[in-house]
């Protein structure tokens, strides 16, 4: 088996887990802890996909929403519509995103964040009433979640 053979094995095996862990728990209330998981299985895959692939993709965020684009060989950004993997999420209700960065800079709603062949270094916040949870990528190419810690205000 050479490496490329390899290689789309792995990534046939990331999209097959990201459509078993959107399909679990997808009941529309979700807690901060399964939006942020979902969006770190949706990441790693479509990371995955660039690194693998001659295709560049991008995730862009609104404040309660979030979507994926491809580029196409004329450099053109669409948004994908027919990957179940891939497509446009809207949170739900009181859950939102409180900021994102990308390789340390800020990164504003509606601003395309883009995956090649290198990892991105990544650094998303996502609030909710119950919780704040960070998508963390790191350079190495590994996306995992780590709930803050609660802020007990002074009395």
């Amino acid at each position: 088996m050479t490496l490329l053979e390899l290689l789309v094995v792995i990534v046939i095996i990331a999209v097959l887990l990201v459509g078993v862990g959107l399909s679990v728990g997808s009941s529309g209330r979700g807690t901060v802890k399964e939006e942020a998981e979902r969006l770190a299985m949706s990441l790693e895959t479509v990371a995955l996909s660039a690194r693998t692939s001659a295709k560049k993709y991008a995730w862009s965020h609104s404040v309660d929403a979030y979507q994926f684009w491809e580029q196409a060989a004329d450099g053109e950004w669409t948004v994908i519509t027919q990957n179940s993997d891939f497509r446009a999420r809207k949170l739900p209700d009181a859950i939102r995103f409180a900021d994102v960065f990308w390789e340390g800079q800020a990164i504003l709603p509606g601003q395309r964040i883009v995956f090649s062949m290198m990892p991105p270094v990544l650094n998303i916040a996502i609030l909710g009433t119950d919780a704040r949870y960070r998508v963390l990528a790191s350079p190495a190419g590994s996306i995992r979640t780590s709930k803050e810690p609660e802020v007990v205000p002074k009395q």
